[in-house]
């Protein structure tokens, strides 16, 4: 239900990239999640040119992305609903997060068509309904604005690899849809989008699998026992 789902991120939620996030000396600890969002926003300025600042990143946890983008001078706010992450962005990072979801986002009229950028990283594949959502993003952007993101890739080469079945992204319930190349054209065509590029893209698909072998060193380290 869909209760079930917004308590299990308010309270339970302890994805992959968020048990590995450190509150001492956060710039450094966590270097490798801050470039990474560079990244991000590089592989968005090499597709297109914003004609404004204004950007909203929709799930965006421990307010990572929205860091990059103050540093690039961009004007950004988040949103999400996991308790911990907000107050750690606002202290840590000094970034703008509401605490709402994009549906209950898109009922605050002050934010009609204000922005020029709406991303989701990794975060349509967590929703029970992701056209809803886009549905609603919609109404946020503005008429010459864009949208981007990234989600798993179901026919990918780690699904291939490894099977759906065994797939490290294979995650109810924190993942509830699954899209490749085609699924996520039609689902963006009939919220009303114009796709501009869809595929995988190497400038941010290298740094994340790059930064997921380093989630796993980690894991696997804290398991090793000295003896």
């Amino acid at each position: 239900s869909q209760s079930y789902i917004d308590n299990y991120y308010i309270s339970n939620y302890q994805g992959l990239v968020k048990r590995n996030i450190s509150s001492f000396d956060v710039l450094q600890s966590n270097k490798a999640a801050i470039e990474d969002c560079f990244t991000k926003l590089a592989y968005i300025e090499k597709r297109v040119s914003l004609k404004g600042k204004n950007i909203l990143d929709v799930g965006c946890g421990n307010g990572f992305f929205l860091y990059a983008l103050k540093q690039e001078g961009y004007s950004p706010i988040g949103i999400d609903i996991d308790k911990e992450a907000i107050p750690f962005g606002k202290k840590h990072l000094g970034v703008t997060i509401i605490d709402s979801s994009i549906n209950e986002f898109d009922t605050l009229n002050n934010y009609k068509s204000k922005f020029d950028l709406v991303t989701f990283w990794m975060g349509l594949e967590h929703l029970r309904n992701p056209f809803t959502a886009l549905k609603s993003v919609i109404n946020l952007v503005k008429k010459d604005g864009y949208i981007a993101g990234s989600v798993p890739n179901v026919k990918g080469i780690g699904v291939k690899i490894q099977g759906l079945s065994k797939w490290y992204l294979t995650v109810p319930p924190e993942h509830l849809n699954y899209f490749d190349k085609h699924s996520l054209k039609v689902m963006l065509i009939r919220a009303g989008f114009e796709p501009v590029f869809i595929g995988t893209e190497s400038l941010f698909a290298m740094p994340y699998l790059v930064f997921g072998i380093r989630i796993r060193l980690i894991n696997m380290a804290k398991k090793t026992k000295i003896s």
